[in-house]
């Protein structure tokens, strides 16, 4: 039986019937605490996930990809279907996307993906990854039935566009805040620039029907990061359309982490001119016990009202 197994792998290793697949992702736990409770639950990184992903050589230089990524908590077991009552129970879909690429044309991809507007917030946030202010969440996060093409990187420049293909009246309910904003027939695009120690992308997005049928939410934002080796400064200036007052919001936010032996230490404060005034000041240690697992402390003020999270994070 070995033998036979042996000689299956060597046949599919030779002839190339089988596609490369991989498996990613992290598992985050942290102690919550506010004036009010303390609970066990997700950590800042918006909860533990694992994406399968698969790719296949097509020949021409054309190559074949897929994904999928499913997000929980370790905390929960109950099925969930994402709703806002069940967020952070158990596991639901996350995202997911085939597509194609070609190393000189670009790639297109589609299915549910993040908002490009949302990956270029995640410039100006000292995390990199979630929301430490106010500003990594300018509008929908990821757009469920959208179609995205990606330019490849031409001197620094990358050029990213999505539409979601649906219908211009419809509304699509999704998951929370936390993980998919609700909204339909969004269109979203945005530049970035990468070279040295800078990092800078300018995007927009617009929502046709945000939170419902007819009410639209358009937003713009300027963010950059640049890396001095002994410090990283982090910079965004968000203009928002709300989808209710139909007024505009400004957010201004800077930030800077500095590596100290295997510590990352930040700092961050963001404002914003609505019609109640809002300030957060954020505050992160993360501490790398080892290439794949960090133990992470932060502490977060909007409006005096104050949570610290302390917690661990493994990745894979």
């Amino acid at each position: 039986m070995k033998k036979t197994l042996v000689a299956i792998a060597a046949v599919v290793a030779t002839t190339g019937a089988m596609a490369e697949a991989t498996i990613t992702g992290l598992f985050d736990l942290a102690v919550n605490q506010s004036s009010t409770a303390t609970s066990l639950g997700s950590g800042p990184n918006g909860g533990s996930e694992v994406t399968v992903g698969i790719s296949e050589d097509l020949g021409n230089g054309i190559k074949g990809t897929a994904a999928m990524t499913i997000i929980g908590s370790v905390t929960g077991m109950s099925t969930s279907t994402g709703s806002a009552t069940e967020t952070g129970n158990g596991f639901a879909m996350y995202s997911s996307y085939v597509g194609l690429e070609h190393a000189d044309v670009g790639s297109i991809k589609a299915g549910a993906q993040w908002n490009p507007i949302f990956l270029a917030s995640t410039i100006s946030d000292i995390s990199g990854r979630w929301n430490s202010s106010s500003l990594a969440n300018p509008s929908e996060l990821q757009n469920f039935q959208s179609v995205t093409y990606t330019s490849p990187n031409i001197s620094g420049f990358t050029l990213s566009i999505q539409t979601q293909l649906t219908d211009a009246t419809s509304y699509i309910g999704g998951y929370d805040n936390d993980h998919n904003s609700s909204g339909g027939h969004a269109n979203a695009y945005s530049l970035t620039y990468a070279n040295g120690g800078l990092t800078a992308a300018y995007s927009a997005s617009k929502d046709a029907n945000y939170g419902a049928v007819g009410t639209s939410l358009t937003s713009t934002l300027f963010a950059a990061s640049y890396d001095f080796g002994i410090a990283k400064l982090h910079y965004g200036h968000l203009v928002t359309d709300a989808a209710t007052t139909l007024t505009n919001v400004t957010s201004n936010g800077y930030g800077v982490t500095v590596p100290v032996g295997a510590f990352i230490l930040g700092a961050q404060s963001s404002k914003n001119d609505a019609s109640t005034v809002s300030t957060t000041n954020s505050y992160i240690a993360n501490y790398s016990m080892s290439k794949h697992t960090t133990v992470y402390y932060s502490n977060n003020n909007t409006d005096s009202v104050v949570t610290n999270q302390l917690g661990i994070k493994m990745a894979f």
